[in-house]
């Protein structure tokens, strides 16, 4: 069952929930076998994406690389590489068993370029016979999320930008009419996912800022700081020490020309204040140059380097 109708008669009323039973019953779908999940592709006009389309969508033409995984709808750990099987029809399938599984992928979420998409039924993962429409149940998906994300931030002032952006996605969910057939769903979906993405990238730019400088009238201390450099480490760890207690976490993000040898001094300087410390051995911007092996072996260097690293 969609994560939107699943979840219906406590976000719309019962009068939406019939609204979307109904709507439901009138569906024509592929048929799959149980245990298999069956995933639809439409676009923002309301096409279907075909198996090579949806390819050379998701992989940014050939730039990029498969990238759709199965993974446990709670922790986001990965179970499967490369779930996604071509369907005799229209569409992509994948196997499921008794544990629930989400599907993760990269997709584009214009203006803001591509973004990891979970779909994960309202949370509660895929374990069953059923159909997905992708991008129409990512939009519910991602907008579940994105309530918990603002429940769990409740000093957050909403923007302007972020109030326009999620009214006009609830909006474009609100019009779709009880009857509409899934690629007119797809279209919405995908349209509603754009601009969903735009409001949590709204707010997670924003309540940092905001919760800082509250923080800071309030005469609050930072939980932590971040070092990426060696140079004047004494005064920068010295401010870190007075700022984040009683927290008094510093990350430590190593650039790749970096060997342990070359940190050592400011690592002992920093547990002499008192501070923990969580490394990072491998920048994001790096990862992308690194075999397999490289970036293992370098966590292996930095974590034989310093036991004394609390993370």
């Amino acid at each position: 069952m969609s994560p939107h109708m699943k979840g219906s008669i406590t976000r719309f009323g019962a009068a939406a929930a019939l609204g979307f039973l109904l709507a439901g019953s009138f569906a024509i779908s592929p048929v799959q076998a149980a245990g298999e999940v069956l995933v639809l592709f439409y676009d923002r006009d309301a096409g279907v994406i075909t198996s090579e389309e949806m390819r050379a969508t998701s992989n940014n033409g050939g730039a990029g690389y498969d990238s759709d995984y199965l993974v446990d709808p709670a922790s986001l750990q990965a179970i499967q590489r490369g779930p996604l099987v071509e369907a005799s029809g229209q569409g992509f399938t994948f196997n499921v068993s008794d544990t629930p599984v989400a599907l993760a992928m990269n997709w584009p979420t214009t203006p803001l370029g591509y973004g990891l998409v979970i779909v994960d039924n309202d949370g509660s993962g895929y374990s069953g016979g059923e159909t997905i429409n992708f991008s129409y149940d990512a939009a519910y998906d991602i907008r579940g999320r994105l309530a918990s994300a603002l429940a769990a931030r409740p000093d957050y002032v909403p923007s302007a930008k972020f109030n326009e952006a999620y009214a006009e996605a609830q909006a474009i969910l609100d019009s779709l009419p009880l009857r509409a057939t899934a690629p007119v769903k797809g279209r919405a979906g995908q349209r509603a996912l754009e601009l969903f993405a735009v409001a949590y990238d709204a707010l997670l730019a924003e309540h940092g800022p905001q919760r800082a400088i509250a923080q800071a009238s309030a005469g609050l201390p930072w939980f932590g700081a971040n070092i990426e450099s060696t140079s004047n480490y004494p005064a920068a760890l010295d401010l870190a020490a007075s700022l984040t207690q009683p927290y008094g976490w510093v990350r430590l993000v190593f650039p790749a020309s970096a060997r342990p040898a070359d940190w050592a001094p400011l690592v002992a300087y920093a547990k002499s204040k008192g501070l923990k410390i969580l490394g990072q051995p491998v920048r994001a911007e790096d990862e992308p140059w690194l075999t397999p092996e490289q970036y293992r072996q370098r966590f292996r260097d930095f974590v034989t380097a310093f036991p004394q690293i609390d993370a």
